[in-house]
């Protein structure tokens, strides 16, 4: 039973930083466009266009994943 709460623990953890390294750069660009005279409106869209080319580029990124090897396609050089 303590290695299931270790393992959960674990996992929470993860799953806690694993968003947080997502969310954190959109918040410090929030306030860097902010500080550059952007409203509102114009950071939500350029954010808003950010996350939707991110969505539509998961598609070719996962197919050519699945043609090549993941590892290949992440150490591409």
């Amino acid at each position: 039973m303590d290695s299931l709460n270790t393992q959960i623990k674990s996992f929470l953890t993860g799953n806690f930083m694993y968003n947080f390294s997502r969310v954190l750069p959109h918040a410090i660009l929030s306030v860097i466009l902010l500080d550059k005279g952007f409203s509102i409106s114009q950071i939500s869209l350029i954010q808003s266009i950010f996350m939707i080319v991110a969505l539509i580029m998961e598609i070719p990124s996962g197919i050519i994943s699945d043609i090549i090897s993941e590892k290949t396609c992440i150490n591409y050089r």
